[in-house]
């Protein structure tokens, strides 16, 4: 019961952001870190194997001493914890200008949180986790989307940016919704969150479409394709068609500039023009600049001064989070990196089939947005990784305590008496 409150709290307090420091008289996005750290506590006296794979700790290890070597060696002034607030870069889109050592310490904060939800995620208690969710973004919208002028609207483009100051967050918070519901229905049979999910899932791809991000759109589309794919039953497909038909018409019909908004984002004249908002020059300068990180790489939070002359300076980050880990970890840490993801793939293709559908779903959509944003300095962005880590997770511990026949025939396939793969009853299917 204590890890589900906790669930819920860390739920309904993800989605609140520092955009909404025009509603309230306290900037209440400060929530979600003590929420986290609570988490974080109750996950460490837990005594199971649940959690990150040990290339994920290898990763995580290996970038805390490239940041003390970095920061405590080379570069200790640069390590800042002052905040000068947020800054308009034009376009409408904001940023927090903050130092280095602030940013820093939210990265390892946000991976120990993903880390904490693994261990803490159960079908029960992500239900009640993804009610929060739902429950703290529809307040966003509501409350930090239509406060005022400035924080709805990301300048010449209506894009609504809700309670963030950027639309490209918001947009993220919203795939990550559709992302754990997608992950309690594989894993709860639960009528009341079937109902549940007939409001939450449009509701969220209307938010989606309102915050305009293609990235986060494009992970939505590979995700669903992943989802239905080989499947017998189209009642997935059915719904995601139906679920984003309804968006589009309640959009259509209550915000029709969003809708004209989102038809130019996606043109294909449209992304010609400004090659995806200039990331394709943003990629080039890094490219270029290889010389200077491919091998020892610059540092947390140091992207920025690979490229300090060129173009993509006043943007300052990579807008693509494989790029940034190269350029900030070099060579090593980017390799820990893909290996780590790719142990959490190879748990997921060992546990059943509706777990394991819906989780790879969810890893392909994470991985598509991840290629247009820098997702790692963002804390949904390590849920959607905890919660594939939760699912990879169960075979690791099946496979640890094989004597133990309730945990592989809840979570993994066995055999039948004719030798015949059979999906685990506990589990309800796609």
């Amino acid at each position: 019961m204590a890890d589900e409150l906790i669930l819920i709290l860390l739920g309904f307090s993800l989605p609140l952001g520092s955009g909404m420091q025009n509603t309230f008289p306290v900037d209440i996005s400060k929530c979600f870190p003590l929420i986290a750290l609570v988490a974080i506590a109750r996950a460490i006296r837990r005594t199971d194997s649940k959690g990150y794979p040990r290339t994920m700790w290898a990763f995580l290890l290996f970038a805390l001493v490239h940041t003390l070597i970095v920061y405590g060696l080379i570069f200790p002034e640069e390590f800042s914890l002052t905040s000068l607030g947020s800054v308009n870069l034009g376009s409408g889109f904001f940023r927090e200008m903050e130092g280095n050592g602030i940013k820093v310490i939210r990265f390892f904060l946000f991976a120990a949180t993903g880390w904490a939800f693994s261990r803490l995620w159960t079908p029960r208690a992500g239900a009640a986790f993804t009610y929060a969710l739902f429950a703290g973004l529809l307040l966003t919208v509501c409350l930090g989307g239509y406060s005022t002028h400035e924080v709805l609207y990301s300048g010449y483009e209506e894009r609504i940016s809700a309670g963030f100051l950027d639309a490209n967050a918001f947009g993220l918070t919203s795939l990550c919704c559709l992302c754990f519901i997608v992950m309690t229905l594989a894993a709860k049979r639960d009528r009341a969150f079937r109902l549940f999910s007939l409001i939450a899932v449009p509701s969220s791809c209307m938010f989606l479409a309102m915050s305009g991000s293609r990235g986060c759109l494009l992970g939505a589309v590979i995700g669903a394709l992943s989802l239905v794919k080989g499947r017998r039953k189209l009642q997935w497909l059915f719904g995601i068609v139906a679920a984003l038909t309804l968006a589009v018409f309640l959009l259509g019909r209550y915000f029709p500039a969003f809708t004209d908004t989102l038809e130019a984002r996606l043109s294909p004249a449209r992304l010609l023009e400004d090659n995806g908002s200039g990331r394709t020059y943003i990629w080039l300068d890094y490219v270029h600049q290889i010389k200077g990180y491919w091998l020892l790489g610059v540092g947390a939070e140091r992207s920025m001064s690979v490229i300090s002359d060129g173009y993509a300076y006043k943007i300052a980050v990579c807008h693509n989070t494989f790029l940034g880990v190269l350029v900030e970890y070099g060579l090593v840490g980017f390799a820990l990196f893909v290996i780590a993801l790719t142990e959490i793939v190879r748990g997921i293709c060992r546990i059943s089939l509706p777990l394991r559908k819906a989780s790879l779903a969810i890893i392909a959509a994470w991985a598509a947005q991840a290629l247009f944003l820098d997702s790692l300095s963002l804390r949904d962005s390590w849920l959607i990784v905890g919660l594939c880590s939760a699912a990879a997770s169960f075979a690791r511990e099946a496979a640890a305590t094989r004597s133990d026949r309730s945990l592989s025939a809840v979570y993994l396939p066995h055999e039948s008496q004719h030798g015949a793969p059979h999906v685990a009853p506990g589990i309800a299917t796609l």
